[in-house]
Formats: C-alpha cells, sequence, structure tokens
C-alpha cells in the first residue's frame, strides 16, 4: 500500500507541474501576440543610424547632446512628455517631413566629434 500512496503522489505532483506549465505557456503566447513587431517602416533608418523608434531621450544619448539641443535642432518647442514619444510620433506631431527629420539629425551628427565608430582611417 505504501507503494501506491507514492504513486498517487508523483502522479498528482506531475499534474500539479503540467498546469503549471499549461499556465506559464498561456501567458507567454498571449504575451507574444500583443508583440509590435517591426514593419517595414519602423526599420528604416533616419539620419546616421537613427530610426522613427528611437525617442529624444535615445537620440540625445546616441549623439551625446542634451536633449534640448535635439528639440533644437528640429525646431521643436517641447510639451511635457515630448521626450518619451517615438522620433515618428514626434514628426507627425509637429508636421515635420522625413526631410526635415533628417537633416536636423544630420546637423547634429556634424556638430559632434568624431565617435571612432566609422569604419575607415
Amino acid at each position: 500500500m505504501r507503494r501506491r500512496s507514492r504513486i498517487i503522489l508523483l502522479a498528482v505532483l506531475a499534474l500539479l507541474v503540467l498546469l503549471w506549465v499549461c499556465r506559464e505557456s498561456s501567458h507567454f503566447y498571449s504575451e507574444v501576440r500583443r508583440l509590435d513587431l517591426p514593419r517595414q517602416e519602423t526599420r528604416e533608418p533616419l539620419g546616421r543610424k537613427a530610426h522613427g523608434w528611437m525617442n529624444v531621450q535615445e537620440l540625445a544619448c546616441f549623439y551625446r547632446v542634451p536633449e534640448e539641443a535635439v528639440f533644437a535642432a528640429l525646431a521643436i518647442e517641447p510639451a511635457p512628455g515630448d521626450e518619451k514619444l517615438p522620433l515618428k510620433d514626434l514628426a507627425y506631431k509637429y508636421e515635420k517631413s522625413a526631410a526635415e527629420v533628417e537633416e536636423a539629425l544630420e546637423m547634429l551628427n556634424k556638430q559632434q566629434p568624431s565617435r571612432g565608430d566609422h569604419r575607415y582611417g
């Protein structure tokens, strides 16, 4: 009888582990379905290695300038929360064309000394 109780206990434990794995798998699957996968328009770079999904904070870090300099280059008077908007949304909000954004990013790039990330020289 002792062997039978061990088998029942192991079966119950296996069932609990199976239920836990199913629950975690369903949570994982639901999170994967909610992912915003990159589309072609979000993958295209703007300027020099800058992307439309980058926000002003990331651009300031990338170009090693203060956030105010990024807003000044884009000719934008920022509202609270604009530093967290993606560049594409910011350009849409302030009616900036892709060419204007690229020109501003190129201006930021020219202002910076070489970061040692170019391939030659």
